[in-house]
């Protein structure tokens, strides 16, 4: 088979889109991990009586909540077209609006403006990566 530049375009799109699924692959995979994780420590919440009862409805003191596949496949995928959807449109566009053809970590604090413990923790990352390559520099 040769090459030829008019399958080039076809073939980049092909690439694209067997790295977007295995993106989404990594995505489901974490998201799966996170809830296993979300559960156990829920068990160990109630194993050892700090669980507030004020707590959400759905969590009793007597079973932690149990995800099912049905659950975890449609959180990533709500998710998934969240990040490349709102997120991503939203992230270029602080980026145009500051002149930069380059998103950084300024316009993806301005993505968690409304979530304060998000923000909250990415700006102790921040401050933990800018600390680290201060360090580097030296």
């Amino acid at each position: 088979m040769s090459f030829s530049p008019l399958n080039s375009g076809g073939m980049e799109r092909e690439e694209a889109q067997e790295e977007e699924l295995r993106l989404k692959a990594a995505f489901h995979y974490a998201v799966g991990k996170t809830c296993d994780q979300f559960s156990k420590q829920v068990n160990v919440d109630i194993a050892s009586g700090r669980q507030e009862p004020s707590t959400s409805t759905a969590v009793t003191r007597a079973t932690a909540p149990k995800f099912s596949k049905k659950f975890i496949s449609a959180l990533s995928e709500a998710a998934w077209r969240q990040l490349t959807q709102i997120y991503a449109r939203d992230l270029e566009a602080f980026s145009r609006h500051a002149k930069r053809q380059t998103i950084n970590e300024s316009d993806v604090l301005l993505i968690t403006r409304h979530n304060p413990d998000l923000e909250a923790k990415l700006n102790v990352k921040s401050v933990e990566l800018a600390a680290g390559r201060q360090s580097n520099k030296r």
